[in-house]
Order: structure tokens, then C-alpha cells, then sequence
């Protein structure tokens, strides 16, 4: 029910209809949507209502005076309607208000159009927006009237006027044009470009963020690094000289030649794992924990404000990425009110004796990281900042709740003893309609929220080292659409070179990421941040996928936008250049409807990055979504479920014709996808009946020797519905040794009896069937990450399981 009454809600707010506001005076307006003109202004308030036809270059005229109507005629012709995009000249003697009748039907292709003529035009947004000028082009004049304040002026020579910076709906514009053309508002505003020089840039930034209000939700940060050991303290220890051992897993990646970062990692001698309780990296070996000593090499000390992200192990170095939060005790310092992701370089040739070879500090929150080519690729996300302040005013008007300087709340019914000597400013007020100070002989104030200053401003995000600080974005580097009623988030994907631990290059584009999927030669980041109110509930069900190629360095190859929502990162691959992507689109009322895809991507003959490709039928039953999916060079696996699982097999070998190859319904689903080889791929899911009621964990081994008649080879099921492991949604808490098909999971059952155990199921395929190799218990009440690792010590295989910053070591037993 709520959800019904918060769709109605965004339908009216979406669809409603466009008060249009008028003063006493002549000026220039700019209505949304066609409107007749007697009917809308055939009223007192109204003296002349004056039109341009670019098409004919001649003004036409209105009034609901009769007198004057006929002196109008006399000259030019009367005007009757006004589409759109066109603007008017209004003299009205009294401020009036009034929306447009709704027009019944909306040409959706044509309503976001705006058609210039050779000439003057007399022109408005047809649409709720606000975007650059630049979306007229360099080949036009523009000039805007505000209700206050001078002319403002876009053209060759600006330096006698005010700068024109944004156009919102309902503002009208004179714009002269040296050809017609036809302005597609969507299209244009929707186009990536960078900009010619840092001023504009910057100044481009400044408007966004003004346009959306950042100050109320601008995004904090954290402190400076002058020391580089000021957070990052290395204890060392006497320990046992560490052995290697022999065919030991590591970090489970979607792609073998790209890293992804983890809580453990090793370089085959010595284990690094995170103990988020003392808030420190642990240093063991695998000779250590096979000897069962507890004893460690060293620890490495993490930030005691900050969240730690992961780390790597390239060659004989440790990488470290930690997000820091803010230090608030420095107040009006935006610079040091900013989250920052902080990559830190350790040299660990000596596990006794790890030393800080480098530390960098970034603006802005984490998204996600990979290595791949010996660089590090980390993606980061900034929200620009302006802090505002609001003189106060007296008033006299009803105040349902009184607010003073540290905002105790005061109702009507109560008697404040405040006094307040002289009224101060207030700085980003969240409330707008409530009087904030009260003094004790009953003087009311509001806040003026129609005269800001502003106090201070973080724009830019900035990269810090121990030695110096620089922006992270240059104008040539910054990608950017011009509508000015989006996001200022900035999604930042930044390079180190890891053969010397340095900073490489950075690429950003205005908007937000949600997804990562990297190849060795590329990185694809996925956005939903759409434009506000233009075709909200298309858009609504759209992911946009951005791609940076690796190749030569970082450069921007294009985006395109998809219908439908991704999973997780394996709803992308890449191969040989072109990206596969599956989506579920989602409808929830009246009924739920899914609609499921798989798309590829590539590049065109244009060299622009977009849609080649589609499957858009076939794929799941009414009502089904994506629960996992797997791409496997030219093939695709994926279950859809409501109540059974159909398992498809997808041909992708033809990139402009994906196909299903074949399907197998059974009971329960999928959600996590693994090959063994061209014949078999296994999953771990949920078990379920007939009727869709879930079960406990499963696993699954499908026969894929004939690909269009896929066969569930063997099953086997692991506690009930109360079982559950982290491998049904992280990918790294497999452990799968190819050597032997050997694989570790971790899994726990809740219950009343033992709370505290978490197991260690052990597993081998062999043939087309799953061998039950041993199950380890561990007493751990911990609900943080956990990882196992399979490795074999002289001829002994052994699992090693780490959870709550901890890790211990047991043979594994033939059952």
C-alpha cells in the first residue's frame, strides 16, 4: 500500500501542471507547454501579450482589451497560440498566477524540440530542466531578462555585459542564429564534453552545484597526511622463517589476469589479513598457522577513523585502501570536512620488517578497485561543496515551532527565555518555512533564503601526498553532459603505476557509479543517475555504462544507456573488445512485470561506443528476475526465478544477434555461477519446491557437453532455509583450486542451540558429480567477512578459514 500511494505521489509530481507566476510589469516568460492564448490571458490582469515568429520574422500580438486588441491588429497579426519552446513579451498591472490547462496529448518525440529560424528567435526550455547555453551552439547570440537584475548576454564579445551561465524552464531568451537548425534538449544535453579551460570548468562546476542545493547533503571528508606514519604504525616480531607451500588459492576474480582487492591475500610465504576489531593488517605465514603458532610476523596499524577497503599483493609490495572519515573538530575547513580514500604503498621484502614506501590521499568516497598491467585502478566519487549563510528578518507571521541558535525546539506553547542581541546569519538551513529565533520580549525571525552569500566553496577534488597536493581533475580530463539540474557528483577513475608506487593520470565525468567490471583492457563503470522529470519512468528502469579504455594509458571511449537494472559485475564481460551486458527491468504496479536482456556493446563504425547487439525475448516467465549469470568467452549461462529456475544457455558468438541455445527448468535458483571447463559449470544458490518455498543452501553441477540441452548433473543440498552463506553474494569467499577441483566455501546455520558456529563445507568435483571431501566447524560468532584458502604444506592438503581476525588452519580429511 505504501508503495502504490509513493508511485501515485511521483506521478503527480512529475505530471503536475506548471504554475506560471507574473508581476506588475513587462517581461519575458516562457511556458512549458502549448497554451491558447485567449483562453489563458483573456483576464484583467493582462494588458499585451507579444510573440516573435522566427519563421516569418514578425511579432505577433494579444490583448483581452478590446481597444487595444484593435490598434495590434492594425499593425501585425493577432497571436492565437504558442507552442512549447516559443517565449512572449507581457505587460501585466497586477501579480497573477495561473497554470496551463493540460494538453491531452504529449508528442513525446517533438515536446523537448526547440525549432531556431535564420534570424531573431523568441524562444523558451519546453521542458522542466536547466542546462549550459552551450547547447545552442557557438554559432548563436543569446540574451536573457531576468525578473531582476540587468541583461545577461552569450555570444562573441561579453566583457560590457552580465555572462549568461544557465537557462531554467520557464525563462525566455532572444537568440539569434545565423542558420535554422533544430535544438534536441535530451540529445544535446546529454552529450559528454570537456571544456576549454580550468575557469570554465570550475565555473560549470559552481553552477551545477548551485542548481542542485549541494550544501544541504555535500559530502564531508577527512584529515591531511603530513606524517606518513601518523596513521599507519608497523610493529614487527621475531618469527619463523616462512616455506613456501604449493598450489594455493587465492583471491576469487571474475577475470584470471585482473586482481580484485580483498580482506586476505598471499604471496605463497606470508598471509595478510584484516582484523577490523583491532583495526590493523595481521602478518602470518602459512608455515605459522600449518604449525598452529599465533605468534606474528608483524601487524601494520590502520587509521582510527577510517573503514578499511581491501588490499593487494603486487610483487613485493602491499597495497593498502582505506576510505578516512572527517575531523569536524576544525569547523568552517572544507578541506578537511571531505571523506578521502587513502592508498598507502608497503614494501613487504621483509615480512619482519614492513616499511611505508608511499601514501596518497584522494577527495572523495570509494567505489571500487582492480590491478591489472601493473597499475592500480581506483575509482573514486566527490560531491562538490558551497556552504551558504542567510541574513535574518523580523516577522510577524504565525510560527508553528521556534528554533534558536543551537536548534532546541520550541513550540507555540511554550515561553523561550532566548535573547538574542543582534540577528546572525545562519549557514545551510534544512528547514525552510519555521522561525529559527525567538528573543524574550516575543520578536519573531526567519531566515531571508532569497538573499544568500556564500561563505565557502570545495569544488575540486584534490590528490595529497606527503609532499604536495594537486586537483584530481583538469578541463580537458572532466566529462561532463550540460544539464545544469543534475548531480555535481563526480565519478573520478585515477591510475598508479605500481612499479614505482606513484600516481599516474585521472579521467572523471559528471555523474554518479554504481557497478565496476574491468577486463585487462578496459574498465566499464555503470550509472543510474538520469535527468530529473524528463521521461522519469523510462529512465526510471535505464543504466548508463561508461567505458575507459586501457590501452596506452587511460582515455574515455563513450557511454550508451540500457534498459533494465544490472545484478553485480558479472552481468558484464568483455570479449575480444565487445562488452555483454544482461539487465532486469522491473515494473511493480499494477503488476509486477519483468522484462530481462542481454545486450552487447562495441564500438561502431563511428568509433562510438553503443549498442550492437540484442536479446530481448526468451528470458525468464512473467514476473522472473536475474539471480545470477555467467559469461564465458563466446557463451552466457543465466537462471531467472519467481517460483522455478529456468537455467539458459546463451550462443554469444554472434555479437549482433545474441540467442538462447537452450534451457532446463528446475526447482530453486542460482546465485553465484562458476566454470570448471567447457563441459561443466557449477553454482551455489537456494533450493525451493514447486511452489517456490526456499530451502536451504545448494549446489549444482550442469552438464554442458551438448550446449543446447543443458542437464543437471548432480545436487546436493546443505542445511535449510535458516543456512547461509557469503558466497550467495560475494563471489570471494569461494576458494576453487583447478589443479584438482578442489573448492571451499564458508556457511552457517542459525539456531537457538548453536549460535556460534560457522562451518567450512570442502568439496571436490569429480566427473560430472560433487565428492563431499570434509567439513570443518569453527567457533565464531562474528558476522564479518570470511575467506578460506586451500593449499597444500609438504604432501598434506589443508583449508585455511579466516573470519573475525582470525585464521586457523586444519588438515582436510577424505570422508
Amino acid at each position: 500500500m505504501r508503495l502504490f500511494f509513493l508511485l501515485i505521489f511521483i506521478s503527480i509530481s512529475l505530471f503536475a501542471q506548471d504554475l506560471l507566476r507574473f508581476k506588475a510589469q513587462w517581461q519575458m516568460m516562457g511556458p512549458t507547454q502549448a497554451i491558447e492564448i485567449k483562453d489563458f490571458f483573456n483576464r484583467e490582469e493582462v494588458l499585451q501579450v507579444w510573440a516573435y515568429d522566427g519563421a516569418t520574422q514578425k511579432w505577433l500580438g494579444y490583448s483581452p482589451d478590446s481597444n487595444i486588441s484593435s490598434k495590434i491588429a492594425a499593425h501585425v497579426s493577432l497571436l492565437q497560440s504558442i507552442t512549447a519552446y516559443q517565449a512572449i513579451w507581457i505587460l501585466s498591472q497586477k501579480e497573477w498566477s495561473a497554470a496551463p490547462q493540460q494538453t491531452d496529448i504529449i508528442d513525446i518525440n517533438n515536446s523537448d524540440k526547440i525549432h531556431l529560424y535564420e534570424g531573431w528567435n523568441l524562444v523558451a526550455l519546453p521542458s522542466k530542466r536547466i542546462v549550459s547555453p552551450s547547447i545552442f551552439g557557438d554559432d548563436v547570440t543569446l540574451w536573457k531578462k531576468p525578473f531582476e537584475g540587468p541583461w545577461q548576454f552569450q555570444g562573441q564579445d561579453e566583457s560590457e555585459f552580465t555572462p549568461l551561465r544557465r537557462i531554467a524552464a520557464s525563462e525566455a531568451l532572444w537568440v539569434k542564429s545565423k542558420s535554422e537548425k533544430i535544438i534536441d534538449l535530451p540529445q544535446e544535453s546529454a552529450k559528454l564534453t570537456t571544456f576549454d579551460s580550468h575557469e570554465q570548468m570550475v565555473e560549470f562546476i559552481h553552477e551545477l552545484t548551485v542548481s542542485r542545493n549541494n550544501n544541504y547533503y555535500g559530502c564531508f571528508g577527512g584529515i591531511e597526511f603530513s606524517d606518513p606514519n601518523t596513521l599507519a604504525e608497523i610493529t614487527s616480531a621475531d618469527g619463523v622463517s616462512a616455506e613456501k607451500v604449493s598450489d594455493a588459492t587465492g583471491t576469487n576474480t571474475q577475470e584470471s589476469d585482473v586482481d580484485e582487492a580483498d580482506f586476505l591475500k598471499h604471496n605463497g610465504e606470508t598471509i595478510f589479513f584484516h582484523d577490523r576489531n583491532s583495526k590493523e593488517i595481521k602478518v602470518s605465514s602459512f608455515n605459522k598457522i600449518v604449525t598452529k603458532d599465533e605468534t606474528l610476523l608483524s601487524t601494520i596499524k590502520l587509521s582510527t577513523s577510517g573503514y578499511f577497503n581491501g588490499m593487494y599483493i603486487y610483487e613485493d609490495q602491499l597495497v593498502v585502501l582505506e576510505s578516512i572519515y572527517p575531523d569536524y573538530t576544525i569547523q568552517n575547513n572544507f578541506s578537511t570536512q571531505q571523506n578521502r580514500v587513502k592508498v598507502t604503498f608497503y614494501d613487504i621484502n621483509n615480512s619482519t620488517n614492513i616499511t611505508e614506501i608511499k601514501s596518497y590521499s584522494i577527495d572523495g568516497s570509494m567505489n571500487s578497485s582492480r590491478i591489472s598491467g601493473g597499475k592500480l585502478q581506483l575509482i573514486t566519487q566527490f560531491y562538490p561543496r558551497i556552504e551558504y549563510t542567510y541574513p535574518l528578518v523580523e516577522t510577524t507571521g504565525e510560527c508553528p515551532n521556534y528554533y534558536h541558535s543551537n536548534d532546541v525546539i520550541f513550540t507555540t506553547a511554550e515561553t523561550p527565555t532566548i535573547s538574542v542581541a543582534e540577528p546572525t546569519l545562519r549557514s545551510s538551513p534544512i528547514y525552510y518555512n519555521y522561525c529559527y529565533v525567538v528573543t524574550k520580549d516575543g520578536k519573531k525571525y526567519n531566515y531571508d533564503y532569497s538573499k544568500p552569500s556564500i561563505e565557502d566553496e570545495y569544488l575540486i577534488p584534490i590528490l595529497t601526498t606527503d609532499l604536495e597536493k594537486i586537483e584530481l581533475i583538469k578541463h580537458d580530463e572532466l566529462y561532463a553532459s550540460m544539464k545544469l539540474d543534475q548531480s555535481a557528483q563526480m565519478t573520478s577513475v585515477s591510475l598508479f603505476d605500481l612499479n614505482n608506487s606513484a600516481y599516474d593520470e585521472s579521467l572523471s565525468y559528471i555523474g554518479n557509479s554504481r557497478t565496476l567490471y574491468a577486463s585487462s583492457s578496459a574498465l566499464y563503470l555503470s550509472s543510474i543517475d538520469y535527468g530529473r522529470y524528463y521521461n522519469f519512468f523510462a529512465q526510471a528502469n535505464e543504466e548508463t555504462i561508461y567505458k575507459f579504455s586501457l590501452k596506452n594509458g587511460l582515455s574515455y571511449m563513450g557511454r550508451d544507456s540500457i534498459q533494465g537494472h544490472l545484478l553485480n559485475q558479472f552481468s558484464l564481460s568483455e570479449n575480444s573488445d565487445v562488452l555483454r551486458v544482461a539487465t532486469t527491468e522491473r515494473a511493480w504496479w499494477p503488476e509486477r512485470i519483468t522484462k530481462n536482456r542481454v545486450y552487447t556493446l562495441g564500438q561502431n563504425e563511428d568509433n562510438n561506443f553503443s549498442i550492437i547487439g540484442e536479446l530481448t525475448e526468451g528470458i525468464g516467465h512473467k514476473g522472473e528476475s536475474i539471480r545470477a549469470v555467467r559469461f564465458v568467452g563466446e557463451r552466457g549461462f543465466i537462471v531467472t526465478f519467481r517460483q522455478t529456475d529456468p537455467f539458459y544457455t546463451l550462443d554469444m558468438s554472434d555479437t549482433s544477434a545474441p540467442r538462447i541455445a537452450g534451457e532446463l527448468k528446475i526447482n530453486g535458483f542460482s546465485e553465484y555461477f562458476h566454470p570448471i571447463d567447457e563441459n561443466r559449470i557449477m553454482s551455489i544458490g537456494r533450493d525451493a519446491d514447486e511452489n517456490g518455498i526456499l530451502g536451504g543452501l545448494q549446489l549444482e553441477l550442469f552438464d554442458i557437453t551438448d550446449f543446447s540441452h543443458p542437464f543437471l548433473a548432480d545436487k546436493i543440498t546443505i542445511g535449510d532455509r535458516n543456512t547461509y552463506s557469503s558466497l550467495e553474494h560475494d563471489h570471494k569467499a569461494l576458494a576453487y583450486r583447478s589443479s584438482d577441483k578442489l573448492f571451499a566455501f564458508p556457511y552457517r546455520t542459525y539456531n537457538y542451540q548453536d549460535p556460534s558456529s560457522r562451518s567450512l563445507g570442502v568439496y571436490k568435483v569429480e566427473g560430472m558429480q560433487f565428492s563431499p571431501t570434509d567439513t570443518i566447524s569453527f567457533d565464531d560468532n562474528s558476522y564479518g567477512v570470511a575467506r578460506s584458502i586451500l593449499f597444500t604444506y609438504g604432501d598434506i592438503t589443508y583449508s585455511a578459514l579466516y573470519a573475525n581476525g582470525t585464521l586457523k588452519a586444519q588438515i582436510i580429511k577424505d570422508k
